[in-house]
C-alpha cells in the first residue's frame, strides 16, 4: 500500500507556525508583565499570525486540491 500524503508542505508549515506562535503568544501572556519589553514581542507575534491567517485565505482560494476550500467535507 502506498502513503499518500493528503496536505501539501504550505498547509503543513502554515499549522505549524500557526500552533508554535499561537502558544508562544499565549505563554508571553501569562509570564511577562505587560509593562516589559518582550510584550512587544507578543504584540509582533498577534500582527505575524494575522498574516500567516491571511496567507492561508488566500492559499484556501487558490491552493492545491486538498488545501482549497471548496474541498473540505461539510455535513
Amino acid at each position: 500500500m502506498k502513503k499518500q500524503l493528503v496536505y501539501d508542505l504550505p498547509l503543513r508549515i502554515f499549522h505549524f507556525l500557526f500552533a508554535t506562535i499561537f502558544i508562544s503568544t499565549f505563554l508571553i501572556t501569562k509570564l511577562v508583565d505587560d509593562e516589559s519589553i518582550i510584550f512587544t514581542y507578543h504584540m509582533l507575534a498577534g500582527f505575524v499570525l494575522g498574516f500567516i491567517v491571511l496567507l492561508r485565505i488566500i492559499w484556501g482560494a487558490v491552493g492545491t486540491k486538498y488545501s482549497r476550500f471548496t474541498s473540505f467535507a461539510l455535513r
